[in-house]
């Protein structure tokens, strides 16, 4: 089945019948969102990042906000590229040789080291370095 609107069309899929006799189908919304109908339920509407960001951001022994809070990242990398090892923390308060913990701890991060983004985190992400000269990579999308 299609909907023509002006030079668009919206189409919806029919996959089949399952055990209890409901259609199931798979449609796009009016920003062209795939959206999956099972049982008469909306199971997944994902849309996807359109573009990415791509910055380098000193870090010292102070605390910087490397990403803040983002509901629409799909995925983020961070890479140290400096002299020193980097302390990574998903709150404010990232002190240098923080013990991980999930109230505010830190990861490290060693020189040439990398952190990537665990699926579905969107919060802000923070910096602290162990020496000067610590340059992050820093990639969203």
């Amino acid at each position: 089945m299609a909907k023509y609107q002006g030079d668009t069309v919206q189409a919806k899929l029919m996959l089949g019948w399952d055990d209890s006799e409901e259609l199931n189908s798979i449609a796009t919304d009016d920003d062209g969102n795939v959206k999956v109908v099972h049982q008469g339920v909306l199971v997944t509407s994902t849309p996807q990042s359109a573009s990415g960001t791509y910055s380098t951001i000193a870090v010292g022994g102070l605390e910087v906000q490397a990403l803040p809070a983002n509901p629409n990242r799909v995925g983020a990398e961070i890479v140290n590229n400096g002299n020193s090892d980097m302390y990574l923390g998903f709150s404010s308060g990232v002190t240098v040789g923080s013990v991980p913990s999930p109230t505010g701890g830190a990861l490290l991060v060693a020189n040439g080291g990398a952190w990537t983004n665990p699926e579905g985190y969107n919060g802000p992400v923070h910096l602290i370095s162990s020496g000067p000269g610590t340059v992050a990579a820093v990639q969203e999308w």
